[in-house]
C-alpha cells in the first residue's frame, strides 16, 4: 500500500512563483550594481575660504574627508597647516 501523500499542485505553483520572484530580484540587483562596477568618478577639491579658527595656538589645519556609503570607501585631502583659506587643487579618480 502506498502511503505517499498526494502532490499538492497549489504548493508546486506557489514554489514556482516564489522561485521566479527570487530570480527577478537577483537579476534586478545585478542590473542595479552595474553602474558602480563599470563607471568611474572624478573629484576635484579646489579650496575653502573663511574657515573658523578652532585651534588654540595658530590657525586651523584643515582637510576634506569624503566617504561613500554605497561602497564603504573614503579618501582625504592632504592637511594644509595653519590656514583658514586652504587651497588643495586635489584630484581623485
Amino acid at each position: 500500500m502506498d502511503t505517499k501523500a498526494p502532490e499538492n499542485r497549489f504548493l508546486k505553483e506557489a514554489e514556482s512563483v516564489q522561485k521566479k520572484k527570487e530570480e527577478e530580484i537577483k537579476k534586478k540587483m545585478e542590473e542595479d550594481s552595474e553602474p558602480f562596477v563599470k563607471g568611474k568618478m572624478f573629484f576635484k577639491i579646489i579650496a575653502a575660504r573663511n574657515l573658523l579658527n578652532l585651534d588654540t595656538f595658530g590657525a586651523s589645519d584643515p582637510f576634506v574627508q569624503v566617504t561613500f556609503d554605497f561602497c564603504k570607501d573614503s579618501f582625504s585631502t592632504p592637511v594644509i597647516t595653519d590656514s583658514l583659506d586652504p587651497k588643495w587643487d586635489f584630484v581623485m579618480e
